[in-house]
C-alpha cells in the first residue's frame, strides 16, 4: 500500500478556457510532484461546487459518481501496485477496467520506436496488434487471457487464414 500517494478530484482553475471555464482534473501526488489527469467535463467555479456539492441531484449526481468512481478507480490502482511510479500508474489508468491489456504496452512501445526513428519496426509491431485483435474480434486483450490454449489457436487462425 502506498500511503505517500495522494489523489483528488480538482477544477483546473490554471487555464481557462475561451468560454471562462476549466477542465475538471485528477491530481495525484506522489513524493511532492503532482501529475493532472483531464476528465471529459468542464465547468465554471460555481459549476463545479455545484456538481460536488453533497445535496446534488439528477445530472450532477450522476457527474459527481463518475468523478469519484474515477478517484476510487486510481486510489484502488496505487493500492495494487507494490511500488508506486507514475508510468505503470498510468498504464494501469488508461486501460479499461483498471488493468493493463496488450494493447497498452504495444501502444508505449510502438510510441517508443517511432521516437527513436525505427519506423519499420513500428510498422511491424502495429500490423501484429492489429492482427491479435482482429483475431479475438476485440478492442482489448488482457494479459491473462493469453496462454497456450490461446496461442495455439491464434497460430492455427493465422494459417488458416493465410495471414
Amino acid at each position: 500500500m502506498n500511503k505517500t500517494v495522494s489523489t483528488a478530484i480538482i477544477l483546473d482553475t490554471r487555464k481557462t478556457r475561451k468560454d471562462k471555464r476549466h477542465i475538471v482534473r485528477l491530481r495525484v501526488t506522489y513524493q511532492r510532484r503532482q501529475k493532472y489527469y483531464s476528465t471529459k467535463y468542464v465547468y465554471t467555479q460555481d459549476e463545479f461546487d455545484t456538481v460536488m456539492s453533497p445535496n446534488s441531484k439528477g445530472e450532477n449526481k450522476k457527474v459527481k459518481l463518475n468523478l469519484q468512481a474515477l478517484e476510487k478507480t486510481a486510489n484502488d490502482i496505487i493500492n495494487n501496485l507494490p511500488d508506486f511510479d507514475f508510468d505503470t500508474f498510468e498504464k494501469y489508468l488508461k486501460s479499461p477496467k483498471g488493468r493493463p491489456s496488450i494493447n497498452t504496452y504495444y501502444e508505449s512501445y510502438i510510441k517508443q520506436l517511432n521516437t527513436e526513428e525505427r519506423v519499420s519496426t513500428a510498422i511491424s509491431y502495429t500490423a501484429s496488434l492489429k492482427s491479435l485483435l482482429s483475431f479475438r474480434q476485440s478492442d482489448y486483450i488482457y494479459f491473462n487471457e493469453i496462454d497456450v490454449s490461446f496461442l495455439t489457436k491464434y497460430e492455427n487462425w493465422l494459417l488458416k487464414n493465410d495471414k
